[in-house]
């Protein structure tokens, strides 16, 4: 019974992220996703509330190898620099995912600022991936390989750069090696940070 109730949520996910690449977010609504995934409406809504909890369900889905990645990194035991651009390498796999999903996530973004709790739970993996990197950047000031910088503003500021290089990438997917290109601005941003020898 679990079994079946489990492949159902897992149906119901899968058919409503093909609808949203197919034809938007905005134009597919509860009864055309029921209607593809071969599900009432009573069974959807045993599952999820709304579209909008289904579609932040398939954005902490794609997100998920982010934060293992994110996990791995506080784990072990590589100096911040290092760290930093093993992230920067995941670069490509965030592109590939972002291509299919950026504009999923611009007209879901729209939507959720006139619901302050679908806006709340959309900016959440930007503020957990923010927290997380000032807590790197303040790692390095602490081992002595970056200098004194404000782990809060520098976090931003890579958040900022990630998000405008992954919408620049999305819009120009010939301009660019997208993927090298976030390794090379994280190096020009290490640069920047690195403590050097008095």
């Amino acid at each position: 019974m679990q079994q079946r109730s489990e492949e159902t949520r897992r149906t119901i996910l899968d058919t409503a992220e093909e609808l949203f690449i197919q034809q938007g977010y905005t134009a597919t609504g509860v009864a055309e996703i029921c209607e593809a995934a071969g599900v009432s409406k009573g069974a959807f809504y045993h599952h999820f509330e709304s579209k909008q909890a289904v579609f932040l369900v398939i954005m902490e889905d794609r997100l998920s190898y982010i934060n293992q990645a994110m996990q791995q990194v506080l784990d072990d035991q590589r100096e911040v620099p290092d760290a930093l651009m093993y992230l920067a390498s995941l670069g490509k796999m965030i592109f590939l995912a972002g291509e299919k999903h950026l504009s999923i996530l611009m007209e879901f973004w729209e939507q959720a600022r006139h619901d302050p709790e679908s806006w709340k739970a959309a900016g959440a993996p930007y503020e957990r991936y923010q927290q997380f990197l000032a807590l790197i950047i303040r790692k390095g000031v602490e081992e002595g390989s970056l200098r004194e910088v404000n782990p809060e503003d520098v976090s931003r500021l890579i958040i900022a750069v990630a998000t405008g290089l992954m919408l620049q990438g999305v819009m120009d997917k010939e301009g660019e090696a997208w993927g090298q290109t976030v390794e090379k601005y994280m190096e020009i941003l290490i640069e920047g940070l690195r403590r050097r020898p008095q």
